[in-house]
């Protein structure tokens, strides 16, 4: 062998602690890479849930402000109609109470109530008269609520909120007016409700949604 040839340094033999130490280095990375997703999806699923959370927030204050300049504008009518209503029967008393009847039914039932107590010289027809429109106002209202309910319940279905909207389609049924009531699908209405007072909320949405699908011309 020449002097100029060098020897090939042997590799020092692994001892069992070695392997021991990059078997546990394997499994911290893995376990780590674990954690890492693991965290991702937890903060994924937050995210998802406060958005969730928000957009649950921002629906029921559309309802509300809604409900809120409805009885602002019912209100602001009523203010504007009240000199129209004197003791006196004429055209403009009796449009007045038509047109409250339709755009502000809880007045002409309140208004109508004021005019029948404090007008002690109406004679019976116009007495008979006044109760009409005050029942055709309370049916109005009744309408309207249920519309109301309806269709904030189905669009809390469509964003995909079954709980509350089975509550409102549950408070609907409550005020089904009886101009609605051949439209509904009662079999399913009765499961329902059957599955609303169970706590199944998804599938009383599901069914309450198959129960009313035929009403949509809503005042």
């Amino acid at each position: 062998m020449s002097s100029t040839d060098k020897v090939a340094p042997t590799p020092y033999p692994e001892t069992r602690f070695t392997v021991w130490a990059k078997s546990l280095g394997v499994i911290l990375v893995g376990i780590a890479s674990v954690i890492v997703s693991w965290t991702a999806v937890n903060i994924q699923r937050s995210v998802a849930e406060n958005q969730k959370a928000n957009s649950l927030e921002d629906l029921a204050l559309k309802h509300k402000t809604f409900e809120h300049e409805r009885e602002t504008d019912e209100a602001r009518l009523a203010a504007s109609l009240i000199p129209l209503l004197k003791c006196n029967d004429d055209l403009q008393r009796a449009s007045a109470f038509q047109l409250l009847s339709k755009q502000a039914p809880s007045y002409g039932v309140m208004l109508g109530d004021v005019i029948l107590q404090k007008c002690s010289g109406l004679s019976a027809p116009m007495r008979t008269e006044l109760s009409r429109i005050q029942e055709q106002s309370r049916i109005q209202q009744e309408a309207q609520d249920f519309s109301i309910r309806l269709s904030n319940a189905r669009e809390y279905k469509n964003k995909g909120y079954d709980g509350p909207a089975a509550r409102l389609f549950e408070e609907a049924r409550g005020l089904l007016p009886e101009r609605y009531a051949s439209k509904v699908n009662k079999e399913e209405l009765e499961k329902a409700k059957q599955a609303f007072d169970d706590g199944r909320f998804t599938e009383a949405a599901d069914r309450f949604v198959i129960a009313f699908r035929a009403i949509q011309d809503l005042p």
